[in-house]
């Protein structure tokens, strides 16, 4: 019912630079009843039109309906996270989705929500990992730097991706 897709302040402008925030919130409106964007931080970055964000933030709560809550730091998201989940699970005995959408049925949308689980990627970055190598088989037999041209992934990402992918199962 509830979802947070909580942003720090970098990721939240580089989701606005790269067109993630939209589909990310189609995404939200689309698989919850109460989406709420979460952003971390001081957002105004140097050389960041303020205006875009402006026009980010009016999008996501006129064009979505999506409220945006501000917190400065960790601890004051935390503190958020738990009065919104002690409301929603506590008060009203609601239990925790951990995946909140339904798997899609056709191949090609399978393929972008496996790759969409990755931390950090979006259903747009994952359909630009498809499409660069088309199949998530080839992904996994890419390096990092294969990985870090694909617009949109920077080298810790693609080094995120990397060893999710190719690291071996430790089970303790």
């Amino acid at each position: 019912r509830v979802c947070i897709e909580r942003k720090n302040a970098n990721d939240f402008v580089s989701s606005i630079i790269d067109g993630r925030l939209m589909e990310q919130a189609k995404d939200l409106k689309l698989n919850f009843q109460k989406p709420i964007i979460l952003i971390e931080g001081n957002y105004y970055r140097e050389g960041m039109n303020e205006n875009a964000v402006k026009a980010s933030i009016a999008s996501l709560l006129v064009d979505f309906d999506i409220p945006i809550l501000m917190t400065r730091d960790e601890e004051e998201t935390a503190r958020t996270i738990f009065w919104i989940a002690a409301r929603e699970q506590i008060e009203e005995k609601r239990e925790i989705g951990i995946k909140g959408r339904k798997k899609p049925k056709e191949i090609r949308e399978l393929q972008e929500f496996i790759l969409s689980s990755l931390p950090g990627v979006s259903t747009v970055l994952s359909k630009r990992l498809l499409k660069k190598f088309k199949t998530i088989k080839n992904l996994t037999l890419a390096n990092e730097d294969e990985i870090s041209k694909v617009k949109g992934i920077g080298k810790n990402l693609a080094k995120k991706i990397y060893k999710i992918l190719n690291e071996e199962y430790r089970r303790e």
